[in-house]
């Protein structure tokens, strides 16, 4: 809340701040640092039911009404979204009793698109605040568990176990083995953002990553990129091309890319004639070559067709039509 931002403690203590009545800090030595909340007491004319509203706005970019909330808890809503200045949330109270509630979606989307900006800026790979630093090729990574664990259920389940809030030390190493430092940054920036760096970096390597850490929207995001850079790379000539499409059919299926695993195979059918002249053809699983082999282009019976008339014409000498 940007409208916060800009006052004191003292201000926002003294009452001149609309909305807010007090806030402290919890100073109790005996607790952890991060187990030290900062409470803020808002004026009591701010019902706990609107606030709550406000606060999904805040996290989700579009606020939870129900189907029957009345015009009075729109109106309500919208007056404290004014006292915080949250201009956007007025918005889609006015598309709510307009009945034009279509357009909120779209207002959601763009915040979501300017809270991930705002997280990178102020979060991303920083090491203020962070309670969590993963080692990668000797490289310190900062993050925070919390959105670590909102955005991944294998984080999650990695902090809830050994690394808990309850010990007392708050910030937590882990080790990445296995990892190059681009892909992992990348894996972080999306579940910060919703956004990755996939065409700066290894799309095969981060692709894996959203496997391992459960992001199968981050996973698609790699399939569409590394299917458009094969057809880029191969688009000349297949035979000569770098690229190894049968091994990334392999890792697409070890890594549950099932998009890309139907359309390697596609590619591999459709170019079967260039494809069985590479050596890594021979390293097509047995199911992989049935299905190619049934899915040829062209098929055997065209080929068998295009020699019976071949050998034909070699007989009669001419390959000209005749038209009766």
């Amino acid at each position: 809340m940007d409208a916060i931002d800009s006052f004191s403690r003292e201000d926002l203590n003294s009452g001149r701040v609309e909305g807010i009545a007090s806030v402290f800090d919890d100073e109790d030595p005996k607790k952890p640092s991060a187990q030290r909340l900062t409470s803020v007491v808002l004026t009591e004319d701010i019902k706990a039911k609107t606030f709550l509203r406000v606060l999904e706005f805040l996290y989700t970019g579009v606020p939870r009404l129900a189907d029957d909330a009345s015009e009075a808890d729109i109106d309500e809503l919208s007056r404290v979204a004014g006292l915080f200045k949250l201009s956007q949330l007025q918005t889609i109270c006015s598309n709510l009793k307009n009945e034009e509630e279509f357009l909120n979606p779209s207002i959601g989307t763009f915040l979501n698109d300017e809270t991930g900006a705002s997280m990178k800026s102020l979060f991303f790979n920083q090491p203020e605040y962070a309670d969590v630093v993963f080692n990668v090729q000797g490289c310190s990574v900062y993050a925070h568990r919390v959105v670590l664990s909102a955005r991944s259920d294998v984080m999650a389940a990695m902090f809830s176990g050994n690394f808990s809030e309850g010990k007392e030390e708050t910030t937590v190493k882990v080790n990445i083995p296995h990892s190059e430092v681009d892909t992992f940054v990348a894996l972080l920036e999306y579940l910060y953002t919703d956004h990755a760096p996939i065409e700066d970096s290894d799309g095969v390597g981060i692709l894996v990553l959203a496997d391992e850490y459960c992001a199968p929207r981050l996973g698609n995001l790699c399939e569409l990129y590394v299917t458009k850079e094969v057809d880029r790379q191969c688009s000349a000539r297949i035979e000569r091309s770098e690229i190894d499409v049968v091994g990334l059919l392999n890792t697409a299926e070890t890594y549950n890319a099932k998009q890309l695993v139907k359309w390697c195979l596609f590619f591999i059918s459709s170019n079967f004639l260039a494809f069985e002249n590479r050596k890594e053809f021979a390293d097509l699983t047995s199911h992989h070559r049935k299905h190619v082999n049934e899915q040829r282009w062209p098929p055997l019976s065209y080929l068998e067709e295009v020699k019976e008339y071949e050998e034909k014409m070699a007989k009669t000498g001419s390959d000209k039509c005749v038209v009766m």
